[in-house]
């Protein structure tokens, strides 16, 4: 265990050495790990719409059989390859252990932790496009679910509780919110977590959440029926999921303080990915494939994070998606549908691959127009008033 596991008192405080934010100065190395970052970002928010395009088509989850078995029987066995190609949902869990590596690295730069301005940051990069997107939605219901959400569903939204109920863990806004919930929750239980990691060293604080996190996860569902898919209420409900997103302030710990630790290895990340896709074939299993993807991640984040070559042309044009991966990620979903439908007529009457492929690729730009939309109007004026409006201490 790094001499840094321990701080020296139960201040919340941050190991004493100089960073990045202290001295004004990035080095080489940190900055090809934070476009690094980014690029997993992309990777996640790419990941999540191919999924939810291919999911649409074909059916989130396998019919299961009593057994806890998948039934692959008549077209079933024609959707299985799609349905292995559809595990895009893991850019989800690799979303949570990126925010928590995030986080965890900008705690680590500064001296010690203030609850008034961590929230207050939180606030203004996260929520302005949250609602947005909220506002948008519940005026213009374009999901495909057709649901209209109620005057409760909506107080429940603005308050990010939504997802601590079971039947209203699906929005009927836009489904893809309920992570974007569960995110601001992880952040309430953050002061939590470095406070157990003051007391117990970041290994101890990360590792028991995490076998909580676990136990929970098989307990709570063992008892209300094994989940039809791995993206559930039980698997990601935020006392749980914040044991996911815990891995990533690990390994942003043991990147920083530069520890070694016998499960960061190549062969690990893929025996925890193989694991991961082979936990979807079995319905008790399937709680815990959210689990087995944020380990993956974790892995991952640690092994691509910490290389030692410049990063690349291709690195870089991901990179920029990364950065604007939050505004992809928040709108994507319910506007599948109506872009499609556009690019179908726009394309009508050529051949049909042809067709097909102007398709997407009006989806494509459609996705880029309101992603990049977003991201200028919405994301940068919210981090450019946290700065302004920090001029004053925040009253919260």
């Amino acid at each position: 265990m790094s001499q840094l596991d321990h701080t020296t008192s139960g201040n919340l405080e941050a190991p004493e050495r100089i960073s990045p934010a202290r001295t004004n100065v990035i080095p080489p190395a940190q900055s090809g790990r934070f476009a690094r970052i980014d690029v997993l970002r992309a990777l996640a928010a790419l990941s999540v719409v191919i999924y939810h395009t291919i999911g649409a088509k074909i059916g989130w989850h396998f019919p299961w059989r009593d057994n806890g078995l998948p039934d692959l029987s008549s077209s079933g066995w024609n959707a299985a390859p799609l349905a292995f190609l559809s595990l895009g949902w893991a850019g989800v869990p690799l979303f949570f252990a990126l925010s928590g590596f995030c986080i965890h690295s900008a705690f680590l730069r500064q001296s010690h932790f203030d609850a008034r301005v961590f929230f207050w940051r939180r606030f203004w990069r996260i929520y302005p496009p949250f609602l947005a997107a909220i506002a948008v939605f519940s005026f213009w219901p374009i999901h495909h679910l057709g649901t209209d959400a109620t005057l409760a569903d909506l107080l429940h939204h603005l308050c990010t509780t939504f997802t601590l109920v079971p039947d209203k863990f699906w929005s009927p806004l836009n489904p893809s919110l309920w992570s974007v919930a569960a995110e601001f929750q992880c952040y309430l239980l953050y002061p939590v977590f470095l406070w157990l990691r003051s007391r117990h060293g970041i290994a101890a604080a990360t590792l028991g959440w995490f076998a909580f996190s676990a136990f929970g996860k098989l307990l709570f569902s063992a008892l209300a029926g094994w989940p039809d898919h791995a993206i559930n209420f039980w698997s990601c409900v935020s006392i749980f999921s914040f044991g996911d997103w815990a891995l990533g302030a690990l390994v942003a710990e043991d990147l920083f303080t530069k520890q070694k630790r016998a499960f960061y290895s190549n062969g690990a990340f893929v025996a925890v990915l193989a694991a991961c896709a082979l936990s979807v074939l079995w319905r008790p299993t399937l709680t815990l494939s959210f689990t087995f993807a944020a380990i993956a991640g974790m892995l991952l984040i640690k092994l691509y994070a910490d290389r030692a070559a410049p990063v690349n042309r291709i690195e870089r044009m991901l990179a920029r998606v990364g950065l604007v991966s939050y505004s992809l990620y928040l709108w994507h979903q319910p506007l599948l549908g109506p872009l499609e439908r556009l690019g179908r007529e726009l394309c009508a009457g050529l051949p049909l691959n042809l067709a097909r492929l102007g398709t997407y690729l009006v989806i494509a730009a459609g996705l880029a127009i309101i992603t990049a939309s977003s991201y200028y109007l919405l994301e940068r004026p919210g981090i450019y008033l946290a700065s302004r409006l920090r001029a004053k201490p925040p009253r919260l």
